[in-house]
């Protein structure tokens, strides 16, 4: 039986999501005036840049399951894949 508690914070942590976009815009990393992502690219060489989006692609493939939103952290993972394929073209 998933007690109260654990049936609240997953309804709050359900509306939070649905109005902010945490894989697309979280807020964290577009609170400056150049998103996160931007930034990294920009001081990375391409081939280091590459190698940062395939290891956020693994880290987000390795948690999947076992931390957080698995649904939120598989769109996290397709988000870091666009930008792989983006930075290979």
């Amino acid at each position: 039986m998933v007690d109260a508690k654990q049936q609240f914070k997953d309804k709050c942590t359900a509306l939070h999501n649905a109005v902010v976009d945490m894989v697309n815009k979280p807020p964290h990393y577009t609170s400056g005036t150049i998103e996160c992502i931007d930034y990294i690219k920009d001081v990375l060489t391409k081939e280091e840049y590459i190698g940062y989006l395939r290891g956020c692609m693994i880290k987000y493939q390795h948690r999947l399951r076992h931390k957080g939103d698995s649904v939120e952290n598989a769109g996290k993972m397709e988000w870091y894949n666009k930008k792989l394929k983006e930075a290979l073209e």
